[in-house]
């Protein structure tokens, strides 16, 4: 999540709520996630999970937090209890990071669990008696989300922990689409596009004939190495992998907003607003 203070990690892997077709495309079945499949999103989640704790060993076993389908009230009592051992154990010498994978709401990005929906403002005040505590500290925070409408859930989370707290300071922050825009698993990746091509970046050495015969030979793990290839080059991997149907956003310096590739941006300014950062960062699609 960049240089910062050590983060507690928490990572969740939901199912999607609802049945949803595969899309056919020219790297084989993609599927919203509004029916992500468990098996994927656990995946990711691990993933995720292990490779914080490789990049981050300094930080306790007792702040890292790997969730695979919990009930809200699970996903509520670990970020109260992370929240509280960093009070009580480390005087706020530590954020919070905070993985989805699964559905996220439309219209908000609220992440949606088996029972339930966590949204922004109730990540933060879940954490905010114990962050404000310290009046000489301000909280890290920060997300990486693969789900539906990301978008919306971190320009939200921003906005709040601006204008609501003094004792939160997002960190750098990166989601998998657009506020008005579902996100994808691929099925030849085993993954959601975005988390794979994050942690999997890859290099641009491909041979096209041996891609192509992996193809025809339904060979995932050589299709899986060739796509990871094609990626390391583009702009957007996501967008690339799912023909353009999401593009992956990051949070950089707690206010600036940027559609990877470099499409469009925004800046939370002193008054953010939420409809004019969703304007700005989706004024380059063109309406289909």
């Amino acid at each position: 999540m960049g240089a910062r203070v050590p983060c507690a990690t928490i990572a969740i892997a939901a199912s999607g709520p609802h049945p949803v077709p595969p899309i056919a495309t020219a790297y084989g079945k993609i599927r919203s996630r509004a029916g992500a499949d468990l098996q994927y999103t656990a995946r990711d989640a691990e993933k995720v999970f292990e490779n914080w704790r490789e990049a981050d060993e300094d930080v306790p076993d007792s702040l890292r937090r790997l969730l695979i389908d919990p009930r809200l009230d699970q996903v509520e009592s670990t970020i109260r209890e992370v929240s509280r051992i960093i009070d009580q154990q480390f005087n706020a010498e530590f954020g919070v990071d905070l993985y989805f994978a699964g559905h996220g709401k439309h219209g908000t990005g609220n992440l949606v669990l088996r029972d339930g929906v966590l949204s922004p403002a109730r990540f933060l005040r879940l954490q905010a008696d114990d962050a404000e505590k310290h009046e000489d500290t301000t909280r890290t925070v920060g997300v990486m989300l693969d789900s539906c409408y990301s978008g919306a859930f971190l320009i939200r989370l921003a906005i709040d922990a601006y204008e609501r707290y003094q004792c939160f300071r997002m960190d750098d922050s990166h989601v998998s689409c657009l506020p008005d825009e579902q996100c994808y698993e691929l099925d030849v990746l085993g993954h959601g596009v975005f988390t794979y091509t994050t942690l999997h970046p890859g290099n641009a050495s491909v041979d096209a004939r041996s891609f192509g015969q992996a193809i025809l030979d339904n060979d995932k793990s050589q299709i899986a190495k060739g796509l990871q290839g094609l990626v390391a080059t583009m702009s957007s991997a996501t967008a690339y992998l799912t023909e353009g149907r999401q593009c992956s956003l990051s949070l950089i310096k707690s206010s600036f907003l940027e559609v990877d590739g470099g499409f469009a941006s925004s800046t939370l300014g002193e008054n953010p607003d939420f409809q004019t950062a969703v304007r700005e960062l989706t004024s380059f699609k063109i309406a289909k």
